[in-house]
Parts: structure tokens; sequence; C-alpha cells
């Protein structure tokens, strides 16, 4: 599972999230700290300290982008926890409270 911590700017779209998601993985594997990203539809830059953080129980690695793309400027902050990074293909987005929602529900 790959959590949205928070954003700030144009709406998130699944195709930039897809994008974020994979920056993030290759950043791990290739043990990067930033990556500027260029495609036909967005530009930006993805940093992150890979440092684990702890957000409402998830635990995973945080990730900062600052994105323009064709609904404007974004900037995000999300965690990818590192035990989903293989199962990548299967992953999905959840906001925190979504996940503190789902674990106070059970």
């Amino acid at each position: 599972m790959i959590y949205c911590l928070m954003f700030s700017g144009a709406p998130l779209r699944d195709s930039l999230r897809s994008v974020l998601f994979s920056v993030a993985r290759d950043m791990i594997e290739q043990k990067q700290s930033r990556q500027v990203i260029h495609s036909d539809f967005m530009e930006g830059e993805v940093i992150t300290q890979a440092q684990t953080h702890v957000m409402g129980g998830v635990t995973g690695v945080k990730f900062h982008a600052h994105v323009e793309w064709e609904l404007g400027k974004t900037t995000v902050d999300y965690i990818v926890r590192a035990g989903d990074l293989p199962d990548y293909d299967r992953a999905s987005w959840m906001s925190i409270e979504d996940y503190i929602g789902r674990s106070q529900a059970n």
C-alpha cells in the first residue's frame, strides 16, 4: 500500500500517482535522494532522505514531490512501505485518514 500524507495545488489523478509510485520504487532501488521527472504530461522532482517515518500507524519511506503537469502545480508528501515495493504493480493509493478509519473499524 502507498499512502498519501498530504497534497496541495492541482488535484491528484491516477496518471500522476502512478508516476510518483514508480519514481519512489526506482529511488529506493537505486539509492537516490533526488530524481527529476520529465514526461509527456509532467515535469518536476521527487526527493527523499530515505528515512523511515511513522504516520498514523503506517511505517515507510517518506517522499516529497513538486510537479507541474496538465492540471497545474502540485506538491505531494507520501509514504511507501518498503515491503510493498516488490508488489508495486498491485499497489494502490490510500490516504492516512482512510487507513486510520479502517483500523478503528476493526
